[in-house]
């Protein structure tokens, strides 16, 4: 059900009671000649082995609560992958057990954008809520061309997954509707990087594994831009996944606009609205309150 866009800021804010449908295991419209090869990607990354450690390589302190930014070996990715989680203080309470809000960046960021510039920190604090912020494609691979533009290949994922040859390796779907998720549940955690840091991490955040103070059955996602197709392709097509979603002027037409035509033409074969304010951090900063108490109010529920 849609559920009161925020005022002027045209946003979209969908919340949902849980189900128990099938999950779609890629994010295309269309029949993909690569079906097979997909499927068992998603598979793959569904049942991710133990063996797949996740190492912490950072940690800071906010609002009573730590940031810590992993790095793992994706084995649908083919690469090294980073992604950060924000634990609000509530997870450091024996037994805790916090519901998770992943966040999906737009063209050109990787985790630490949002982390570090939103401020979305505060809110999630105060309500209990882990921000869970997935780096927005493969990294490193290598791939001619790939870093060329500021719009396709690395930084420009947009949670799809790619079906041309060249491009196998971009299946930001799978990455994280199944692979990340299963991460947090399983996946043993390394020892903290830096010696100097790790020590400041109560004792339950040091645990195994990175989820062990999260709740992946209470989740919803939200992004930006790209990041906010990717939140509405992610969350429709897995209703059983997500109890809500809400998107900061998201590429609804992908389609239809340059960006969107560049990637699904190459890769695949919104307009802001708060007057005033244009398409940065600025903008999210300032309404990304109102999105926290939304998706808190739904993981509650």
């Amino acid at each position: 059900m849609l559920a009161g866009a925020l005022p002027r800021a045209q946003r979209l804010l969908l919340a949902r009671t849980p189900s128990t449908g099938p999950s779609s295991p890629s994010g295309r419209a269309r029949a993909c000649p690569c079906r097979a090869a997909h499927a068992a990607s998603a598979a793959m990354a569904a049942t991710a082995p133990p063996s797949a450690e996740v190492v912490e390589i950072s940690s800071n302190k906010q609002f009573g609560g730590f940031n810590r930014r992993f790095r793992h070996r994706s084995a649908v990715l083919g690469c090294d992958m980073t992604f950060t989680i924000y634990y609000p203080p509530a997870a450091e309470q024996a037994g805790a057990k916090v519901p998770l809000l992943y966040f999906l960046s737009g063209l050109t960021c990787n985790d630490e954008n949002f982390i570090q510039k939103s401020g979305a920190q505060r809110q999630a604090a105060a309500r209990g809520v882990a921000l869970v912020a997935p780096d927005t494609s493969p990294r490193g691979l290598g791939v001619e061309g790939e870093a060329e533009s500021w719009d396709f290949g690395v930084g420009a994922g947009f949670y799809v997954n790619a079906t041309q040859e060249k491009w196998a390796a971009w299946r930001m779907y799978d990455y994280v509707v199944e692979e990340l998720a299963a991460l947090l549940r399983s996946a043993p955690c390394g020892a903290a990087l830096d010696p100097d840091r790790g020590p400041e991490l109560p004792a339950l955040l040091r645990s195994a594994p990175c989820g062990a103070t999260l709740d992946p059955d209470r989740a919803s996602v939200f992004g930006h831009s790209m990041g906010g197709h990717g939140a509405l392709v992610v969350g429709l097509r897995n209703p059983q996944k997500y109890r809500s979603i809400s998107a900061f002027s998201p590429i609804c037409n992908p389609s239809n606009v340059p960006w969107g035509i560049k990637a699904l033409t190459g890769g695949r074969g919104g307009v802001d609205g708060a007057e005033g304010y244009d398409h940065s951090y600025y903008f999210i900063s300032t309404f990304v309150d109102e999105h926290i108490n939304f998706h808190a109010d739904a993981l509650a529920a």
